[in-house]
């Protein structure tokens, strides 16, 4: 069985086990981390035993691909209200939202240059 988590950061620290403080400096956009989270329970053959496993991914939100912005902004919308609290929503979410807009909104540009 496995399921995957998303969050996003505005520090690369791996281990963070409640979200963010509110945060008194202006946030950068090149500072913002996107942490993906691939969890596994396996259980063992001989033993029987359940291993659960946690696979972290971070990568900047700058240098996310147009599809995964696309899929990003998406997935964060679609967030109930009290999950967007815990996951630090106040912090981040204009923020994040309107750089994944600006970057649709460049594609859609280049796509009409070249077209």
């Amino acid at each position: 069985m496995e399921r995957t988590n998303l969050f996003i950061q505005t520090t690369a620290e791996l281990f963070q086990d409640a979200p963010e403080p509110a945060r008194e400096e202006i946030l950068v956009l090149e500072h913002i981390i996107v942490r993906r989270e691939r969890q596994t329970f396996t259980r063992l053959e001989k033993s029987g035993v359940v291993l659960f496993t946690v696979r972290t991914y971070m990568q900047p939100l700058t240098e996310l691909g147009i599809e995964e912005v696309r899929a990003l902004k998406s997935q964060i919308l679609g967030w109930e209200e009290e999950i967007r609290v815990y996951k630090g929503w106040g912090i981040w979410g204009e923020s994040v939202v309107g750089y994944c807009d600006e970057r649709m909104g460049m594609e859609r540009l280049e796509v009409k240059v070249e077209a």
